[in-house]
């Protein structure tokens, strides 16, 4: 199954979308939980938010590489853009 979802994944792009205050600030962060709602929701694959390896909390525009670990010996890398939300 954990084979299966990294070839599901393998060519994915997670773009998270936040509000921004003034000084180009994100309001909130974003989360291990966040990416997995976004995961669910545009590939239809459910991952536990605890199989995503995220220090802390994403604060800023950009993308970042995150590592997924859906198995022991099954480790994916996924982009995730935080983009400014369109008004």
């Amino acid at each position: 199954k954990a084979l299966q979802i990294a070839e599901k994944l393998k060519d994915a792009r997670v773009i998270i979308e936040r509000e921004m205050g003034e000084e180009g600030k994100l309001f909130g962060v974003v989360t291990s939980q966040d990416i997995v709602r976004e995961i669910e929701r545009k590939f239809r694959v459910r991952i536990d938010h605890r199989k995503i390896e995220l220090e802390e909390p994403i604060k800023t525009i950009g993308i970042q590489e995150i590592s997924v670990k859906l198995h022991p010996q099954v480790k994916i890398t996924l982009p995730v853009e935080v983009k400014k939300k369109k008004e």
